[in-house]
């Protein structure tokens, strides 16, 4: 069982509309991160709710409806973006002493 999730932004295409730019940019603001095991699905919901947020900012471009979905492999992917590609991979934190001890 993960004890962290990484977050990571796979690619990121041509926006066509100031919203999709804005998401974009959040998207991306988001790489690298690490959140632990307990706040994923609270990371999930404000992920969603700050593209839901953004939809209402610029109401005059499509809006997006930015979904998650978890694969087999415990990776979860958002759906809804076709210009960016959002996953959450299971993640487990190693310590130093542990890489240490290993050697020995």
């Amino acid at each position: 069982m993960a004890t962290h999730y990484f977050i990571h932004n796979d690619h990121n295409l041509r926006t066509t509309n100031k919203l999709q730019k804005a998401v974009s940019e959040y998207i991306r603001s988001l790489n690298g991160k690490l959140i632990l095991s307990h706040d994923l699905e609270h990371v999930k919901e404000s992920i969603i709710q700050k593209i839901l947020e953004l939809n209402i900012q610029y109401n005059r471009c499509k809006p997006i409806d930015p979904q998650f979905h978890e694969m087999h492999s415990g990776e979860i992917s958002l759906y809804g973006l076709d210009f960016s590609c959002l996953r959450i991979r299971p993640a487990e934190l190693k310590y130093k002493h542990h890489f240490r001890n290993q050697g020995e």
